[in-house]
């Protein structure tokens, strides 16, 4: 049985502390209370701090999840809905697990607020003001908290799996970002400071240079007298990336999705999490047009989120769902077909499921071969970098050389 440490003030006004036995953090809090104890703070004490002898079953809640099993974790908080335990005991354990910080703060303060004894109703009156988009939706939809809780369950764990393979796909990326970040200081270090010496040296010799040369020479006046500028318009650049409005941000997941081979990757691991998303909020009958809506805004895909609220106003209007999709350009034509099957429920939610997970798959195979793809590249690319410069300044000086012998 898990056990927790205590601080607190008894009935004298003394802070006291301790540890006790307990099913569970409300359980234990209830203990408490009875013994007349107020300001309570509790804290679950870590597996291991435990003696392998006493571990027992009762403990599973404190084996720490990671990427690795995110699935466990998402079975874990919905067997706790299942067996009737305390909601919010779960809430608190997806709540330390969940990458996102904002995510795993609106997951506290739900157990929190569940823990205090505020309806479901009362905190779906404050959803939009502490939760994300999504969470705050599905709270909108005033389901039964049973089925709610396995929803958000199953979320949580389809958001985990598509952080992990984003995750996968820019760590492939990494080197290749570094290798460039490289070559562009490197650059405007060379355009800035070097090239102008040697702009120096042909100039007092009065040589006539080559149109390379000459180009590089242009560029080199241009990055010494603006380079601060060139600062100033990264640092813009990087604001925008970060704080940009949503038109910015959209152009800029456009761009970073249409890469060659890590474009399609990003790009299948959004409609893996759509397709997941959509089947789930099938499978527990929410509302077509919400469905979409909601599985377009989980996705992390922002155009996809505009398509979805014209693909909502169709299906209001009387359109299939097929029909009200083959507008959208971001949803591809095999993921279509899987739409002829929403007027049969259970069908549909079979496809989305399958077709989920060949688009997690087609994520997993694209980050895995990012590293073969990207490496030859870049060596062509420093090759031509330490080329052209070798050719537009030493190639003059070469020249020059031999006139004077």
């Amino acid at each position: 049985m898990p056990r927790y440490q205590y601080k607190a003030i008894n009935q004298n006004q003394q802070p006291v502390s301790g540890e006790l036995e307990a099913d569970s953090l409300h359980s234990a809090q209830e203990q408490l209370t009875h013994e007349g104890l107020v300001e309570i703070t509790l804290q679950m004490r870590n597996a291991g701090d435990h003696s392998p002898s006493e571990r027992s079953d009762d403990e599973a809640a404190d084996v720490v999840f990671s990427d690795e099993n995110v699935e466990e974790l998402g079975e874990a908080f919905a067997s706790l809905t299942r067996a009737g335990l305390p909601l919010e005991a779960g809430l608190r354990m997806m709540a330390e697990e969940h990458p996102s910080p904002r995510v795993s703060r609106a997951l506290l303060s739900l157990s929190e607020q569940l823990q205090a004894g505020k309806t479901w109703e009362e905190i779906s009156a404050s959803s939009s003001r502490q939760f994300p988009p999504v969470l705050s939706e599905l709270f909108q939809l005033k389901l039964p908290p049973e089925r709610l809780s396995i929803i958000i369950s199953r979320y949580l764990v389809i958001q985990q799996a598509s952080l992990r393979r984003s995750r996968k796909i820019w760590a492939g990326l990494l080197y290749s970002q570094i290798i460039l970040a490289a070559l562009l200081f490197a650059t405007v270090f060379i355009l800035a400071k070097i090239v102008p010496k040697f702009k120096e040296i042909f100039v007092g010799f009065d040589t006539e240079l080559p149109s390379l040369s000459m180009f590089v020479m242009t560029l080199g006046d241009f990055a010494s007298q603006y380079w601060m500028w060139l600062i100033y318009l990264l640092l813009g650049l990087t604001v925008l990336r970060v704080f940009g409005a949503r038109s910015i941000q959209r152009l800029r997941q456009q761009f970073i999705h249409h890469i060659p081979f890590s474009g399609k990757a990003f790009r299948a691991n959004t409609l893996s999490t759509f397709s997941h998303l959509l089947g789930e909020l099938v499978e527990h009958q929410v509302p077509m047009d919400v469905a979409v809506k909601l599985a377009a805004s989980g996705s992390g895909n922002l155009t996809l989120e505009d398509e979805s609220l014209e693909i909502a106003r169709d299906l209001n209007r009387g359109e299939s769902l097929s029909v009200a999709a083959t507008p959208c350009l971001t949803i591809p034509s095999n993921l279509l077909m899987a739409f002829h099957w929403a007027s049969r429920p259970e069908s549909f939610q079979q496809n989305l499921e399958s077709m989920g997970e060949v688009y997690g798959r087609q994520a997993d195979d694209g980050a895995s071969l990012l590293p073969v793809v990207i490496e030859p590249f870049l060596l062509f690319m420093t090759l031509f970098v330490v080329g052209f410069f070798v050719m537009a300044l030493f190639t003059p000086l070469i020249k020059l050389l031999n006139d004077l012998s």
